[in-house]
């Protein structure tokens, strides 16, 4: 698959979304060097989409959602490790530090988020943590209230040395 092709794909379906909240919306891939990987294209959007998404419900309007992806390392072997950024401001999820430990847990709610009109039963993240641990990569999350979250995906993928023909 194509990463760059698929992070333009879900950047394209969710813009509406938060358009409709006045929220800025980027996506920066420049730090790409190899866009065709082996991977689980359905897995990787999911995941993507999914922590996307959620940055702009949890955003309030004017706010910002930046997504990156850069290649860090490329190992002799055509491996490359891929770390993916999906930063927001705002009141993001407004994770106390306290409550940061159990984030990826399912149906785990920081309790301010029930009171700040967003629904949602709270797996969204545990889903995306599931996925990222089934790929064998890592998820971290930094976030204070009022401030906004980052969250850090880091992805191992083979690169493909021939690239993708598009047709």
């Amino acid at each position: 698959c194509n990463l760059s092709d698929i992070m333009q794909d879900i950047h394209e379906n969710l813009l509406p979304q938060a358009n409709d909240k006045n929220i800025r919306f980027s996506l920066n891939s420049a730090g790409m060097t190899h866009c065709d990987i082996y991977g689980d294209q359905d897995k990787l959007r999911q995941l993507m989409s999914n922590l996307a998404a959620s940055a702009i419900m949890y955003t309030e309007a004017d706010g910002t959602v930046e997504i990156s992806v850069e290649e860090l390392e490329r190992f002799p072997n055509n491996f490359a490790v891929y770390q993916f950024i999906i930063k927001d401001t705002g009141i993001g999820i407004g994770i106390g530090k306290e409550f940061l430990q159990h984030i990826f847990e399912p149906f785990e709610r920081e309790k301010n988020t029930t009171f700040s009109g967003v629904h949602g039963i709270g797996l969204g993240l545990t889903i995306a943590k599931n996925i990222v641990d089934m790929m064998g990569g890592s998820i971290q999350v930094d976030s204070a209230p009022g401030q906004g979250s980052t969250f850090t995906v880091m992805l191992r993928f083979r690169i493909q040395t021939h690239p993708l023909s598009s047709a």
